[in-house]
């Protein structure tokens, strides 16, 4: 079932609860990074909680508007050297900064004056929406195909996974950062699939990372643009890599 079929069918109403817990983790996890703007190109990311009740209630026609000007773009092919590009990063960046914000948006003001019951009832009603919502918006104000941005993501979580075994395996650690590394690694893992569900728990398998996938020039990009390799969980922004000691142990990649 495409996001069309999704929203018609009942909307994130519907969505089973388990589901929907995995939403509100989602976006809780998200930073609040607020912006105000009136150009079209950059949409208003304070809009008042009737305007953002609207857009929820009748999702459609902005789901369509963007869909039809993602279909204008070029097909994505997936190239042989299976590298990204810079111009790639970026444009993945953009979608997940217009996230950050829409969704940054959907925590102040829709549940920002919701309190207990009515807090969560307001999340179960729109938070599935909300995160649909800006996960089109933003690929239309990066002109990017859904399946060139997942696999943007592959790759940048391949790399980022790369460098972050690396890091673990020499010790490089400060004390204060390693929970958070840990965090960031097992939610690489989980993305890439590296992972195994059992009564209580969840395992994760760094180790798996098929390094024949992973060319160099891409941990060579990862580490240079770090800080637009961003997801729940995962950032970067204040982390030190050993950048000589991870490109010369990246020498055994593919180029």
């Amino acid at each position: 079932m495409g996001l069309k079929d999704y929203l018609k069918v009942g909307g994130v109403a519907a969505v089973c609860f388990a589901v929907m817990i995995l939403v509100f983790n989602l976006i809780l996890h998200f930073p609040v990074r607020a912006q105000i703007t009136t150009d079209l190109l950059k949409p208003n990311y304070n809009k008042s909680p009737m305007e953002l009740e609207a857009d929820y209630k009748d999702p459609i026609p902005i789901w369509e508007t963007h869909a039809s000007r993602i279909e204008k773009t070029p097909v994505f092919n997936i190239p042989a050297s299976n590298r990204v590009t810079e111009d790639q990063i970026h444009r993945y960046y953009k979608v997940v900064d217009h996230c950050f914000k829409k969704l940054a948006e959907f925590k102040r003001t829709y549940l920002g004056s919701a309190q207990g019951f009515g807090k969560a009832l307001a999340m179960y009603s729109y938070a599935g929406t909300a995160l649909q919502l800006c996960r089109i918006e933003g690929l239309d104000l990066a002109q990017m195909r859904e399946e060139e941005f997942g696999w943007v993501q592959t790759r940048l979580f391949e790399a980022a996974l790369f460098a972050l075994n690396r890091k673990f395996a020499m010790g490089d650690i400060k004390p204060e950062q390693k929970v958070i590394l840990e965090a960031a690694r097992n939610q690489l893992c989980f993305v890439l699939g590296f992972y195994k569900e059992s009564p209580g728990k969840i395992e994760y398998f760094p180790e798996k990372l098929n390094l024949n996938n992973v060319p160099r020039g891409n941990v060579a990009l990862f580490l240079k643009f770090k800080d637009e390799v961003r997801y729940s969980k995962i950032n970067f922004e204040h982390v030190e890599f050993n950048e000589p000691d991870i490109l010369n142990a990246a020498q055994q990649l593919p180029p």
